[in-house]
């Protein structure tokens, strides 16, 4: 399958950042003492990672599948974080600690030249078999499942709304129409392709692509997505399939969330806020005084 050469090269494309030397080596222990020890609990705590999502649909399904034609995405802008260019929509539900992350950056769209897989876009749409649908990233902290909210994001293009399809006569019993697909919350942002935009949907339309993704840490990180595509059948009926696989990660991996008719790249990097870069230079410049003794 051509997605394997593909995710071969995400793998092999890597950022290198230049190591910076520690301005904190040299600074006298009782002082670098100090310095560690006023820095809050949560920075120690909370474990950070960049999220980097592409989303695609394929232009050919790879299997003669039949597909139902009653199912329909139930997602809601309620009760979900919906990251951001500007600002980022919290869901009411959210604690203090999810404010303070959003403070730090959380959730907010990273421009194209801060994302990891900008390598395997351009190889996709030349192969001629993908349409991206969405590609961005972020970065958060990651929690326990029960305290870890659904990510909402959108792509493609916009669709207009359905109207019941005739149904032809088929005796006594024919099929019921065809029911139009309800518009979702008109809160919704809309995604751009590159992740950089966002804006309003207008009324009662909705984005050929909706996901949600649930990413949660126990002993490892985890992504529980709900993810939905638009297509049109022969007959000209709009009907939703949809990826539901959940997985168990490794950091720095890319993973390939398959579906005969679209598939999700995801890749979960660990990151460190500048805060938690700063504790973690004054902590070994402390180790490396003490060996110094």
């Amino acid at each position: 399958m051509r997605i394997l050469w593909l995710i071969i090269l995400g793998l092999c494309s890597t950022t290198l950042w230049a190591e910076e030397k520690n301005p904190y080596l040299g600074v006298p222990a009782t002082e670098l003492r100090t310095r560690i020890a006023a820095f809050d609990a949560q920075v120690r705590e909370q474990s950070w990672y960049q999220v980097e999502v592409i989303a695609f649909a394929r232009r050919q399904p790879v299997s003669g599948e039949y597909w139902r034609l009653d199912q329909q995405p139930r997602l809601s802008a309620s009760g979900v974080i919906q990251p951001g260019s500007g600002s980022v929509l919290l869901p009411e539900q959210a604690d203090e600690a999810d404010r303070k992350a959003v403070a730090q950056g959380a959730w907010k769209w990273l421009p194209a030249d801060q994302l990891m897989l900008n390598d395997m876009i351009k190889p996709m749409e030349r192969d001629g078999d993908y349409r991206i649908l969405l590609h961005g990233g972020w970065r958060q902290p990651m929690r326990e499942r029960g305290r870890a909210f659904p990510i909402m994001i959108t792509g493609g293009k916009a669709l207009p709304p359905t109207s019941p399809s005739p149904v032809a006569d088929q005796g006594p019993d024919p099929l019921p129409a065809a029911t139009p697909v309800p518009p979702l919350n008109p809160t919704l942002q809309f995604n751009s392709v590159d992740g950089a935009e966002q804006y309003n949907l207008m009324p009662f339309s909705e984005p050929e692509f909706q996901a949600t993704l649930r990413l949660h840490l126990a002993r490892y990180l985890h992504v529980e997505p709900d993810a939905w595509l638009a297509r049109t059948s022969d007959a000209g009926q709009r009907y939703w399939v949809q990826i539901n696989q959940k997985r168990r990660m490794r950091g720095e991996e890319l993973h390939y969330l398959d579906h005969p008719l679209f598939g999700l790249l995801l890749r979960v990097t660990p990151w460190k806020t500048p805060e938690q870069q700063q504790l973690e230079k004054l902590e070994q410049a402390l180790k490396a005084s003490q060996k110094s003794r």
